[in-house]
């Protein structure tokens, strides 16, 4: 009894204390590093998953554990933070380490610290154009959370995602399910096999009755990912059997970007919305691109423009997030803009581009954005000079690609500013 006054006393104070301060201009609202400080503490049993700790796992997915799991080994989030203390620099791009820094922030509390991790893989395939990871977190005994990576900082996968826009599925949706299902269809009786084999005699009444106890009680499967990890993870329960998919218990989408219209019109995926939790910043550019079917949540950002996309800019009062009426005037804009470009750009042009964008972009040996980002003049002159050497097809394929999209964003701008100017902020 003591345990449940102390989490809603502390909760009290955590409102009010920020709250007060947020009214008189003292901060921001809280992130999810506010969050651990003031809920670390607290197990699952005493206070369930919610939103924020399934934000802070999708964030935590984009890690690179190559060095660290393999594909069986159960490790926990605190082992595995301290494995990552002397290499670091191994994470290259900014988000990927600032993922790095949140779980080794995790691992200091102990909601998040004996969470184990297994079932990692990170697959890219660049035959048949696949980025893929995913890794599954086990809460507790008897809870899970299977996050799918969102795009790295590979050109490759920069590519599946422009692929969404004329092809599906795209490999990484595929591979997102089937890697659900194992997840899923994983036989417990066989592990229970496998823990008393390898324990000592004298431990094995102990197992049996945790396996038996896990099968009692009730269990909980949460779906997640943050960016192209929120798409896969949507895309992967929508295709699953009826009887796997009553298993999930929620699916989160943070900032993922929607599907097609073959997918819209799936019965699975309308039959599986009412479980789905879709959450955009305001001002968001990928969780508007597509259609989906479910209620998406605004959330409040303390960043600015793109960087908005980071879950770790979102704010937070309490368990949950703090959350916005609509969208930003620029999201609104782009949105309208994007929907139109689809219309008026054929899915043969759309393909014609983007193959044509990404093959000279291989031709200079540019396999990540960092690459992207040092590119020398010389490789610079030799990009433009390939581009304008181009086939007439593949020429004017990109030319429509990028003009109809400026004009369009131009247009849907003026023409939005002049029916809304109170909305230009």
């Amino acid at each position: 009894m003591q345990v449940i006054i102390d989490k809603y006393l502390k909760l009290y104070i955590f409102v009010t204390y920020y709250g007060i301060l947020f009214l008189v201009g003292g901060i921001n609202m809280p992130n999810v590093y506010d969050y651990l400080k003031w809920r670390g503490d607290l197990s699952f049993q005493v206070d369930p998953f919610n939103e924020i700790d399934a934000l802070i796992l999708s964030e935590i997915a984009y890690v690179e554990f190559n060095q660290v799991l393999s594909s069986n080994n159960l490790i926990t989030l605190k082992d595995v933070a301290e494995s990552f203390l002397s290499n670091s620099d191994e994470q290259r791009f900014s988000f990927i380490k600032d993922s790095l820094i949140l779980l080794k922030e995790c691992a200091k509390y102990s909601r998040f610290s004996k969470i184990k991790l297994a079932n990692y893989v990170n697959e890219l395939d660049y035959q048949n154009d696949k980025q893929f990871a995913a890794i599954t977190f086990y809460l507790n005994d008897h809870d899970q959370f299977v996050a799918f990576r969102g795009t790295d900082d590979t050109i490759l996968g920069w590519k599946e995602d422009f692929q969404m826009t004329y092809l599906y599925p795209v490999e990484s949706q595929i591979r997102a399910t089937n890697y659900l299902k194992d997840i899923l269809e994983s036989n417990k009786l066989s592990k229970l096999g496998s823990s008393l084999k390898v324990a000592d005699i004298k431990k094995y009444p102990k197992i049996i009755l945790r396996w038996i106890k896990n099968i009692i009680t009730k269990s909980h499967v949460y779906v997640g990912g943050h960016s192209k990890g929120g798409n896969l993870a949507v895309y992967a329960v929508s295709n699953l059997s009826n009887q796997l998919t009553k298993k999930i218990t929620t699916v989160y989408n943070f900032d993922g970007p929607g599907f097609n219209q073959t997918m819209i019109k799936q019965t699975n995926y309308q039959s599986v919305t009412h479980k789905i939790r879709k959450y955009i910043p305001e001002n968001s550019v990928f969780g508007i691109m597509l259609e989906s079917l479910e209620p998406i949540t605004i959330v409040k950002s303390d960043a600015r423009g793109i960087m908005q996309h980071s879950g770790l800019t979102w704010q937070i009062i309490g368990t949950k997030f703090e959350v916005l009426d609509s969208m930003s005037f620029d999201s609104k804009v782009l949105s309208a803009a994007f929907d139109s470009w689809l219309d008026k750009v054929d899915l043969k042009t759309r393909e014609n581009a983007i193959k044509t964008i990404f093959t000279t972009l291989d031709s200079l040996e540019i396999k990540t954005i960092d690459d992207l980002t040092k590119i020398s003049f010389s490789d610079l002159f030799s990009l433009i000079k390939q581009l304008t050497n181009l086939d007439d097809e593949s020429r004017n394929a990109v030319i429509v690609f990028f003009k109809t999209l400026i004009t369009e964003s131009t247009n849907f701008y003026k023409l939005y500013h002049l029916h809304n100017p109170e909305d230009n902020s």
